[in-house]
């Protein structure tokens, strides 16, 4: 309940000062009841209901471009694994100096420069280590005692000077493997490492390789197990394989490959898919993960050809179209 206005004296100071806050609008009439103002909102703009339909159409367009695309990827991809199935390996890491293979010895001897102990003082013989440094190791498979043929022989240089005094085969760790190989495609791992394990007669041929990574010529041995150790496109590989005829064959400086993730590698190189990759693998360090993964470089992905640019344009087109097409609508000021 307001206040009548004949309570205030016009020609007393309050009333003077009431009257001028009542023509400003500061205080409100005492004899007006409140009032409460509804404001309308502005009216759309009839453009955005034409531009979102427009919008629609063109993502309906990018959708179904997306679709033609996934598709032309799953059936590219599908046909290159059916034509180009990857090959699965187990490898069992030999770490003796001294076992027999298909029935003939085989035997890794170190061999040292003029001057150097053969033997330790105890006894023992002398292996490649810091204070005895060998300079090759010779791999000798079969005897020439009362066989049928002479043992074959080669010589593999030592490329990495040891750093530590390791026991057996460990002496040439730097650079060195000696493993046993069997394709394991489409057949448990785990199983085909056991048969081997226990001498058993595998599906695939057994393998024994002796696999030599060849580090660029650095000027020292501290260099060439640091820098050295992850310059991988200057490695090459020497491949010596025991056959089970007592013969050694040899493949020689196969180079890491030099190409990019889609192309096929050069003459020369390590073949992606190939038994040669797979031991070459085995001497790439992984300490520290400074060593290189498995590189594909025939992979799916390169039988999508345009399909995956495609794929990625009309997703990219089709969220954008979405982004503005549902964006709050403009109105008319």
């Amino acid at each position: 309940m307001g206040v009548p206005p004949t309570a205030i004296v016009p020609h007393s100071p309050a009333g003077v000062f009431v009257s001028s806050l009542l023509c400003v609008g500061i205080v409100p009439s005492l004899s007006s009841e409140p009032s409460l103002a509804v404001t309308k909102p502005a009216p759309l703009d009839p453009s955005s209901a034409r531009t979102r339909k427009r919008l629609l159409l063109v993502a309906g367009v990018f959708f179904l471009g997306l679709c033609a695309c996934v598709a032309t990827m799953i059936v590219a991809i599908h046909r290159f694994n059916t034509d180009n199935p990857r090959k699965l390996f187990a490898i069992k890491r030999v770490y003796e100096r001294e076992f027999t293979y298909a029935g003939r010895p085989v035997q890794f001897v170190d061999v040292f420069p003029e001057g150097t102990p053969t033997t330790h003082k105890d006894g023992r013989p002398s292996f490649n280590s810091p204070e005895t440094p060998a300079d090759a190791i010779d791999v000798v498979f079969g005897s020439d005692e009362g066989g049928a043929s002479p043992a074959a022989r080669v010589r593999i240089p030592v490329q990495v000077p040891a750093s530590v005094t390791l026991p057996d085969l460990l002496a040439h760790n730097d650079y060195l493997r000696v493993i046993r190989m069997v394709e394991a495609t489409g057949t448990d791992t785990r199983e085909v490492l056991a048969k081997m394990e226990r001498g058993e007669a595998t599906t695939q041929p057994d393998r024994l390789l002796v696999v030599s990574r060849v580090p660029p010529p650095l000027p020292t041995p501290e260099e060439m197990r640091t820098w050295g150790s992850v310059w991988k496109k200057r490695w090459s590989f020497d491949i010596y394989e025991l056959m089970p005829d007592g013969t050694i064959r040899q493949e020689r400086r196969l180079r890491y490959p030099t190409g990019g993730p889609f192309k096929q590698a050069k003459e020369g190189e390590l073949q992606d898919n190939t038994w040669q990759f797979a031991a070459a693998l085995t001497t790439m360090p992984q300490e520290g993960g400074i060593g290189p993964t498995v590189k594909l470089f025939n992979n799916a992905l390169r039988a999508a050809n345009l399909a995956l640019p495609g794929a990625m344009f009309c997703g990219l087109g089709l969220s954008l179209c979405l982004a503005f097409a549902f964006a709050p609508p403009k109105r008319v000021k």
